[in-house]
């Protein structure tokens, strides 16, 4: 249901009614000193660049990402991670239309594509690094290897889960297949979960993927040229699959190595896969932590949500020009749960 909802809000927005009354509402558009909106991008990159990769971390091709820039930098006013800090913790009020950009994973093509069109704009940007992935040659995320072993198989072979054998002998069926073994190891405690990854590429005979995750010499480089980079954990694990001991020196850990590597850090982090529980959040409050964001769509109020649950809109391979402008409105907080 939710499939069909995404495919008639696509379908609809490309058409000329839509786009007139999204002019509309953008000229209605409330001019809030407390509203906050946050953009998550992951990849922006060509589908064939890295074909062993899993194409559905690719937010937007180059292009795409060239014209949502410069809408954004036409209708709002985008701002930086420390405007962010100092609007809740000191107080101080945001501008009217605020925009906080952020990159999660901290990809190569950050550097090579996002950054340059970022720089022509003048945009503040904030990348959340996996600081155990930096110039580990054979460092790849789990559903990058889960994919590369599913699309080179051999056809003959099966894919156990669960109770269940998979066939893998059609393209569709290893897309579907694909998908339910990740939510299956998501749904699993961590190191389980990687586990299990691990002997299904070793059953499958998975490749061994390039690590695509920027180096500390390119993070460093961005540093000095005004990128903000903050923590996402060393390994990238769900947080609600660990013992809080453990989800906390991922956490701490990582806001170290960058203290470590880069120089300074400001205390703020970002839930990898928006993995995040009541007690994580209690214990972060009572930590150097200042600020943390999830993948829970939507809009913030910065005076009465909580800094450790801040809301962002992901922007896909599938978002238009024209969704990413609905999604943006003050109005379209009814969208973004459907989206």
């Amino acid at each position: 249901m939710k499939t069909f909802t995404k495919n008639m809000l696509k379908k609809s927005a490309e058409t000329s009614v839509f786009k007139r009354g999204l002019s509309l509402l953008e000229k209605m558009n409330d001019r809030s000193t407390d509203l906050l909106r946050i953009l998550t991008y992951h990849r922006i990159d060509y589908h064939d660049s890295h074909p062993d990769h899993h194409p559905g971390m690719i937010s937007a091709t180059p292009e795409q990402f060239a014209q949502q820039m410069k809408m954004i930098a036409q209708k709002y006013q985008v701002i930086s991670l420390q405007d962010v800090l100092d609007a809740i913790h000191n107080q101080k009020q945001l501008p009217a239309k605020s925009l906080l950009i952020t990159f999660d994973d901290a990809y190569q093509d950050f550097a090579k594509y996002a950054w340059p069109v970022l720089k022509e704009y003048s945009l503040p940007a904030t990348v959340f690094v996996p600081t155990g992935f930096p110039d580990q040659p054979d460092a790849s995320f789990w559903w990058d290897r889960l994919y590369a072993a599913l699309i080179n198989v051999d056809r003959s072979k099966q894919l156990e889960t669960v109770h269940h054998l998979h066939p893998l002998s059609t393209k569709n069926n290893l897309s579907e297949i694909y998908w339910m073994a990740r939510k299956w190891i998501k749904s699993l405690p961590h190191q389980e979960a990687m586990e299990r990854v691990n002997q299904i590429c070793e059953k499958l005979d998975g490749p061994q993927l390039e690590n695509i995750v920027m180096g500390w010499g390119e993070l460093r480089n961005l540093a000095r040229e005004g990128v903000t980079l903050v923590p996402h954990t060393r390994t990238h694990p769900l947080l609600n699959q660990l013992d809080l001991k453990s989800a906390m020196d991922e956490i701490l850990g990582s806001l170290n190595d960058l203290k470590e590597k880069i120089g300074e850090t400001l205390p703020v982090f970002c839930y990898p896969a928006g993995g995040v529980s009541d007690e994580l959040v209690r214990e972060l409050e009572r930590s150097e932590i200042q600020m943390a964001f999830t993948t829970q769509r939507g809009l913030n109020c910065i005076q009465k949500d909580s800094p450790y649950l801040l809301r962002r809109i992901n922007v896909g391979g599938n978002t238009t020009l024209s969704i990413l402008r609905a999604q943006l409105l003050s109005q379209s907080r009814l969208l973004n749960r459907l989206w």
